[in-house]
Parts: structure tokens; C-alpha cells; sequence
């Protein structure tokens, strides 16, 4: 990260060779953009660009000339990321009668690489809430990636790291509306709630294999995968999916060893860690960072021992894994069609969801050597089966049905564990058997099927 006095201005200077400051009002916009885009675009830019000079010649806070709210998205299975803001002029900024300017920017950037693409979307201040509210909607149906609300400092943190990498990469910003949303990021704030980047929690692993499992197959992580290279390489054809322990070690050496696979993981893993601690899901990020670990020992000398480690890393096994399916048994499950493309992964988490507690245990052929949290829980169970066989005559058959109820550790849509906006997650009232993140996922549930199978908690059939 820069230090304070390296803002992004000058890594803007870097990319482009000289100092951008106070040269954008007489530069033409995107090239082959039309004069009707320009028209509209000009006035926006430029305004974003003097409200820019202005925070920074006297040293106000953004918050002074423009409102302004950010989502993050999950990543995709690139590693690519998109940070979604509004910016609105502050009222009182602009003369009487002429009309509030607002924008929509939009910055797809790789994990591990540059900013992929950039676009800034004019819109009228009096709609602009709303105009945002539907384009998020619309972002998360069309690319499947789920967002959440993130503060301005955070995206100055990512913003500023992207630059980082394509200055060392010798990578170029194009584009007055490109540089333009970058300079967005370069400003203070002078909310409080602003200034807080989450703290990544200490590594720590999953409680079981099963855990990790249904995380990574959470709707965020659906586009989560191996390439279509990484089939060819190991001469599957797209009908054949059943691994074996041969394929599975081949597998993870051909990613291991390449390089660009191997950073896009390590970002994208500590990208989620990030994300879930945006809602406060700190179990969530610690196993990620703990797995990521045996990861990152590849480069540090070791390389071999470094590859026997990932094989026997969850997340290297159970992202192979994904594309190879066979076992899973054809149900009849709830599509989220109008959701688009997120609505599928809703549904693949739902899909895996009643496969683990139908079957008790994952897919066939899905983990080998699984962790040391797998060897504990076997030597809790050994421990538990010697009890039973001593003393089945005491057992609390209330204690085994509790066991044996629906998980309640994630929503049922989504598997996320906390309530948006903070808090414990709501349980289904009726049947208490269930738990939601948002009023939203419990009506989608409700239409998808639940209404079927809810019944009062101490219903008896």
C-alpha cells in the first residue's frame, strides 16, 4: 500500500507518464463513443473532476460536494471483482435551477492483476437511489456475483492496490472516464463509520469437511470452478465427471505449478475473506485464510512439499471437484428464474444443501486426505459409537433428534450466517427449523417450496 503522501493521483502520473492533474477539461472522452454519449458524459466528468481538484487543493472531505454509497461483489470464477458506486452532488453544490448531477460508476477489476474495465453511467439525482437500486439487481442476475454495502475506504484500499499492480505490470488507464473514477477513490471522508476496514481474523480451520463444503457452494461462489482447460488437460470429456485419487493429484500439480493460477487463488480466497467479514462472518473467513496457507507455501522454497500440502487442501480439492459431479442423485428442487444467474447458484446451494443432509456425508469421490479438522471429527465419532454400545440404554432420545435436525448454521437461500445489515439470522416462526439472512430470501423460500414442508415446530405427524 502507499504511503500517505502517494496518492492515487501519483499513481495515475505513473500509468500515464505525466502528472493528470487540472488536464482533463479540454481532453476528448472514450474514443468511439458517439456525440450524443459525450454530450451527456462531459458535463458529469467534468464536474466529478473539479469537485476532485476542489477536496484536494483545501483539503475538504468528499462528503462536502458529493452523497455517495459502494457495493463490492463476490468474485467470479476469473477472479475478477466489480465495485459498484453512486456519486451524487451534494445539494447546495450546484447553482439554483440547474439540475443535480449524479453517476454510476462500475470497476471490474482482477483479483490479482489490473482493472479489467471501467464505465461511468450519467443519471438525474432525483432518481438516482433507485436508478442504483435496479442496476445493482440487474448486475447481479446478469453476472451471478452477489454484492454487499462497503465503505468508501475500503474501495479506496482495492482501487489503490489495483493501481499498484499495473504500474509494477506496466499496464496504461485509457480514457478520461477510466482515470476519472479512479481520482473518485483518492478523496478522505468524514463519516466514521467510513474510516473502519474490516480486520482479517486469525486462521483457523473448519469445524468439519462438510462445513467448508457448503460455503464453497454458497450462491456467491457458483462461478467458482477449474477452467475448461483443466478438463482438456486431464483428458476428461465434458459427459465424463467421476474423479479419482490419479486425476485429483494430477489435477492439483498442474495448477499448483502454474503461476497465474496459483495468484488468482490466493487473491480470490483472500478477496472472500474480505467479504465475509463485510457482514461480520469471521468463522467464515477464518477457515478460508487458514486453508490458504498451505497454499501460499508453495513459494517459499519447498515446492514439492508445498504440492503434497494443497492435496490436501479443502479448497484446492473441493474447486477441482466441482467439475466432477457424477453421484449426486437428480432431485426435484426450486429454480430461482427470475433471479438470473444468481438464482442458479441459489439453487445449486440448495441442490447440495439437501444432498449432504440426505446422505450424511459429501458426494462420492469428492475429498481424499481431507484435513486435520476431518481427523477430528472421525476420532469424535469413534469416541461417541464405544459410548452408545456401553450405555444404550440412557441415552436422551431428545438429544439424539436435536442432532438430528435441519442445520440452522446458514440462510436457507444463500448460507450466509448473519442478518443483512448485522445481527443474528431470523428463523422460520412457524417451524423454527429454518433460518434467513433478509425478508427477501424467506419469501423466496416460502414461494420455492417451504410453504409445503413448514410445519409448527412441535408438530407430530
Amino acid at each position: 500500500m502507499p504511503q500517505n503522501s502517494k496518492d492515487i493521483d501519483k499513481l495515475i502520473g505513473n500509468l500515464l507518464g505525466a502528472n493528470p492533474s487540472n488536464s482533463y477539461s479540454n481532453e476528448p472522452l472514450l474514443q468511439g463513443q458517439n456525440n450524443a454519449v459525450n454530450a451527456k458524459l462531459a458535463p458529469v466528468l467534468n464536474f466529478m473532476n473539479r469537485s476532485i481538484d476542489l477536496c484536494k487543493k483545501d483539503n475538504h472531505p468528499i462528503d462536502n460536494i458529493l452523497c455517495h454509497e459502494h457495493l463490492l461483489s463476490s468474485s467470479d470464477g476469473n477472479g475478477a471483482f466489480i465495485m459498484l458506486s453512486l456519486f451524487a452532488v451534494s445539494p447546495g453544490c450546484t447553482p439554483p435551477g440547474t439540475p443535480q448531477l449524479s453517476a454510476i460508476t462500475t470497476s471490474i477489476i482482477r483479483c490479482h492483476d489490473n482493472l479489467r474495465e471501467s464505465f461511468l453511467i450519467p443519471s438525474q439525482a432525483e432518481t438516482s437511489k433507485k436508478y442504483f437500486s435496479d442496476f445493482v439487481s440487474m448486475q447481479r442476475r446478469d453476472t451471478g456475483c452477489d454484492f454487499r454495502p462497503v465503505s468508501y475506504n475500503v474501495c479506496k484500499k482495492l482501487m489503490k492496490e489495483c493501481l499498484l499492480r499495473m504500474t509494477k505490470s506496466k499496464k496504461v488507464l485509457i480514457g478520461k472516464d477510466q482515470r476519472t473514477i479512479a481520482r473518485l477513490y483518492d478523496l478522505n471522508t468524514s463519516k466514521p463509520e467510513e474510516k473502519v476496514i474490516p480486520k482479517m481474523p486469525d486462521p483457523s480451520p473448519a469445524p468439519s469437511v462438510e462445513a467448508i463444503w457448503l460455503t464453497l457452494n454458497r450462491p456467491e461462489y457458483f462461478q467458482w470452478g477449474m477452467p475448461e482447460d483443466l478438463r482438456n488437460y486431464l483428458g476428461q470429456s465434458a459427459g465424463a465427471s467421476c474423479i479419482t485419487r490419479k486425476i485429483l493429484k494430477r489435477a492439483l500439480r498442474h495448477i499448483a505449478k502454474d503461476k497465474y493460477r496459483r495468484e488468482r487463488m490466493y487473491a480470490m480466497i483472500e478477496l472472500h475473506s474480505l467479504w465475509h467479514m463485510l457482514e461480520d462472518e469471521s468463522e467464515v473467513a477464518s477457515w478460508l485464510l487458514w486453508e490458504l496457507q498451505s497454499m501460499k507455501n508453495f513459494d517459499k522454497g519447498d515446492k514439492e512439499g508445498a504440492i503434497v500440502a494443497m492435496e490436501k487442501n479443502l479448497i484446492f480439492q473441493l474447486m477441482i471437484n466441482k467439475f466432477f459431479d457424477d453421484g449426486c442423485e437428480d432431485r426435484s428442487i426450486p429454480h430461482y428464474a427470475s433471479e438470473g444467474e444468481f438464482g442458479n447458484g441459489m439453487t445449486n446451494y440448495y441442490f447440495y444443501q439437501v444432498d449432504l443432509n440426505e446422505r450424511g456425508t459429501l458426494p462420492p469421490n469428492y475429498v481424499y486426505d481431507a484435513s486435520v479438522a476431518k481427523g477430528k471429527k472421525e476420532a469424535a465419532s469413534t469416541s461417541t459409537a464405544v459410548e452408545i454400545a456401553d450405555d444404550i440404554e440412557h441415552l436422551d432420545i431428545s438429544e439424539i433428534s436435536k442432532a438430528l435436525r435441519r442445520k440452522k448454521n446458514g440462510c436457507a437461500i444463500c448460507g450466509t450466517t448473519r442478518f443483512k445489515g448485522g445481527g443474528n439470522l431470523r428463523e422460520c416462526v412457524k417451524c423454527k427449523s429454518v433460518v434467513y439472512c433478509s425478508r427477501e430470501h424467506q419469501k423466496l423460500h416460502w414461494k420455492n417450496g417451504h410453504k409445503q414442508e413448514c410445519a409448527p415446530a412441535d408438530f407430530v405427524p
